[in-house]
């Protein structure tokens, strides 16, 4: 709510008529003759700026999709039947254990409601979530956040979602790195229009920066700001990430994330990932990851590869200059430990002969002077590669100065990541018939009618189930909706429940349109076209419910 005062509406003639120059009312012109000023060139500054805003919108607009998911259901294990409830030895026998089940998706606060699900929601639902994507490959590679996939049984990329009709592909995941919370999907579609990367390298502090996304299922919603600080580091379980982050202050909310963070010539400068918010909104402190992590590690994801890191064994801190002045050395990174394991020393920096309280003052003849430049050298070599060490060590009152080569661990070994199998979000088998399940209205329970909004005294053909990418599915069927009737071959045929509908099903040639009138739960007619696969099978089908995961958490790009 705007709340505009009394006092400075009326304050609003006043100055408008002093805005007159004076010079032309003074020669006797009235305001509409007096020649209008030339524009003040702040004025054609801002119009240039605005202008770029513009054409940058419109450029991405084919590159930027919004990615939807899917998570079934967990079913329970059946509960003991009455009659063998207990032995008979009158004891009670163990309940058997619930089937292991995918981590719930953990989107970092991409709900499409923008709240956690809500304790209250129907297990037996599936659970939905949105983000959003960029076009990294013509022939359908799609980029995103892994949190926005992860635990997915079913992911749809949508082209042009802020369309009425929107075109919502399948997708499969075909690669990931949970580190540096990056994804990528394949979709079957070719000639599309990828984004041009930039080098966050050259990126600079207080550049514009342009953000697109679907934050709370708003499609296409694009935001402005800057680019307020580099390498910034997230806390990982209690660790500093490795992963650097560009940090903006363009708008951010949940539904934005893997979505591009752009510079005013339409380049991509980082993904959106993730906000630091008391409330989960945004308040202007969003993270990205830098466009040259995903250029670096895209080829490796796209052939559904594991992403490899250095490990060297230490932990260190970066000297202060006090310090740095203390051991006459410029700068560098002192060894504060090495690792152990069982009590023992242990990794490539020990192996090396480095010891505590060692300072690393140059890797491959490059100076260091950032902790984060060191963690980013390391982790970006992979392992088995060597890394040459300029190295000062304090002996009593001397500075004994050496090089020495250490060839790098496998960080991921270390911290017990495994290699990607992509156990994320297999595209479902190809549903039989039109993938659609059919059933009588009266035989629906009563927490179903309510799901569906039903009377209790509703009659006919209801649809329950939809298989995702089914013809069904193709031709935005929805559960909930009563079959009234269907055309196929010009003829009307009515759907008195679920028998007819299976009759017209199975008698439908393949390749038929069908033209369906259906009715929502409000009684709005609406009319749906499904088209039969090549072969239609004829019997019902009863099909898995729909799956459905979610994108959200204080992760969001």
């Amino acid at each position: 709510m705007i709340n505009v005062s009394r006092r400075t509406i009326t304050a609003l003639p006043l100055l408008a008529l002093w805005a007159f120059p004076v010079s032309a009312l003074a020669d006797g012109a009235t305001p509409a003759e007096a020649t209008p000023p030339a524009p003040h060139a702040a004025l054609m500054t801002a119009d240039a700026v605005q202008e770029a805003f513009v054409g940058v919108a419109g450029r991405l607009k084919p590159s930027v999709v919004t990615i939807y998911c899917e998570q079934l259901p967990k079913k329970a294990a059946p509960k003991p039947d009455a009659k063998t409830d207990s032995k008979p030895d009158g004891k009670t026998p163990a309940k058997p254990p619930l089937p292991e089940a995918k981590p719930a998706p953990d989107d970092g606060g991409d709900d499409e409601d923008g709240e956690a699900p809500s304790p209250f929601a129907d297990p037996n639902e599936p659970r939905t979530s949105l983000g959003t994507g960029m076009v990294i490959r013509a022939d359908g590679y799609i980029l995103t956040n892994y949190h926005v996939v992860r635990g997915a049984d079913v992911v749809r990329v949508l082209f042009n979602a802020d369309s009425e009709n929107p075109d919502k592909p399948l997708a499969k995941v075909v690669g990931f790195d949970e580190e540096a919370d990056l994804a990528v999907v394949k979709v079957a579609r070719t000639n599309l229009t990828p984004v041009t990367f930039a080098d966050s390298d050259t990126v600079r502090i207080g550049e514009w920066a342009m953000a697109i996304g679907a934050p709370f299922d708003q499609p296409m919603t694009v935001t402005v700001g800057i680019i307020s600080a580099k390498g910034r580091h997230l806390d990982k379980k209690g660790r500093v990430g490795l992963q650097d982050y560009l940090q903006t202050d363009a708008s951010i909310n949940p539904g934005n994330s893997g979505g591009p963070l752009i510079d005013l010539e339409g380049k991509v400068m980082g993904v959106n990932t993730a906000i630091l918010s008391p409330s989960r909104f945004n308040v202007g402190i969003g993270f990205s990851v830098p466009s040259n992590t995903v250029t670096r590690m895209f080829p490796t994801l796209m052939t559904g590869q594991t992403i490899k890191r250095g490990f060297l064994g230490i932990q260190y801190v970066r000297l202060d200059d006090a310090v740095a002045k203390e051991f006459g050395v410029p700068s560098g990174m002192q060894i504060g430990a090495l690792a152990k394991k069982d009590g023992a020393y242990i990794g490539p920096a020990k192996d090396a002969g480095l010891k505590e309280d060692d300072i690393i003052t140059a890797v491959n003849g490059r100076i260091i002077d950032s902790s984060d430049q060191f963690r980013g050298i390391v982790s970006s070599t992979p392992p088995g590669g060597s890394l040459k060490f300029a190295v000062s060590r304090p002996t009593g009152d001397k500075i004994e100065n050496f090089d020495v080569t250490v060839t790098l661990g496998d960080w991921n070994a270390q911290f017990g990541s495994k290699p990607v199998v992509v156990p994320v979000s297999a595209t479902p088998a190809a549903p039989q018939g039109l993938g659609m399940q059919v059933d009588n209205v009266e035989k629906l329970s009563t927490a179903d009618k309510l799901k569906f909004g039903l009377d209790a005294k509703a009659r006919g053909a209801v649809i329950t189930q939809v298989a995702p990418g089914s013809p069904a599915d193709s031709g935005d069927i929805k559960r909930g909706l009563r079959i009234v009737r269907a055309r196929v071959a010009g003829m009307w045929q009515p759907v008195a429940n679920a028998t007819a509908w299976q009759l017209i099903e199975k008698n439908a040639a393949p390749n038929t349109a069908i033209l369906l009138q259906l009715r929502d739960r409000d009684e709005v007619s609406v009319y749906k076209v499904v088209v039969t696969p090549e072969q239609v099978k004829p019997e019902g089908v009863p099909v898995a419910p729909a799956a459905v995961k979610t994108v959200g958490l204080q992760l969001q790009g």
